[in-house]
């Protein structure tokens, strides 16, 4: 993620998180880093795209937690889809 958010043409990054917005579609832009001021290079009108949630975490301690740690945050509570 830091990769496009340090590119001097972001458009990539507006036109995605720009679709996230729409209320027809259905998706997610997940992007990891270990930039910690990743988000601070983004210009302003990315930024203003860039409403949705972070989630930030330290040196896990194995591979496993980050995975759990993750995927609940990303899974979607079945009564929520009914």
């Amino acid at each position: 993620f830091h990769l496009f958010a340090s590119h001097p043409r972001q458009s990539l990054l507006y036109n995605l998180l720009d679709l996230t917005q729409s209320a027809r579609a259905q998706t997610v832009v997940l992007g990891l880093s270990n930039a910690l001021d990743c988000t601070e290079q983004l210009e302003k009108r990315v930024r203003s795209r860039f409403s949705g949630r972070s989630i930030m975490f330290m040196n896990p301690s194995c591979h496993e937690n980050s995975t759990l740690i993750l995927r609940a945050a990303l899974t979607i509570p079945s009564k929520a889809l009914e």
